[in-house]
């Protein structure tokens, strides 16, 4: 049988000697860790070859203006949330202390109140979006 000319086919071969194969398993591996490793490097290549390009624009970029009926939308959900939240914080600070009497004055006037809130917030962002895809 001829001698191969690859190394580590040359190990794998039979020989008259005492053969360790100890060393065909290390040398075999680590040939398999390095091409995990190669593995891993090409899977990582090929996900930012498949990931769109995205566009970083700083936030206090002073090109980027905003139409004025944007930051209304913008100022109109902010004061909803805080209305929204400040009666939550008021109306569990008043059940805690005992207050029972203003905790269910504080809630009938936050349901009163909060429906039309809410209905004038969501047209508010509603005009704002029709009127931003017009543009």
């Amino acid at each position: 049988m001829p001698r191969s000319t690859n190394p580590l086919a040359r190990q794998l071969e039979p020989s008259p000697q005492s053969f360790d194969y100890s060393v065909v398993f290390t040398t075999l591996i680590d040939r398999i860790d390095a091409l995990q490793q190669q593995i891993e490097v090409l899977r990582q290549q090929l996900t930012m070859l498949q990931r769109p390009e995205i566009i970083q624009v700083p936030i206090s970029d002073p090109s980027i203006r905003y139409s004025p009926s944007f930051i209304l939308g913008f100022r109109v959900m902010k004061w909803c949330f805080l209305f929204v939240v400040g009666f939550a914080i008021a109306f569990v600070f008043s059940q805690s202390v005992g207050a029972t009497s203003l905790a269910s004055a504080i809630l009938a006037f936050t349901l009163r109140l909060f429906v039309p809130l809410v209905a004038l917030t969501f047209c508010t962002i509603a005009l704002i979006i029709f009127l931003e895809s017009l543009r």
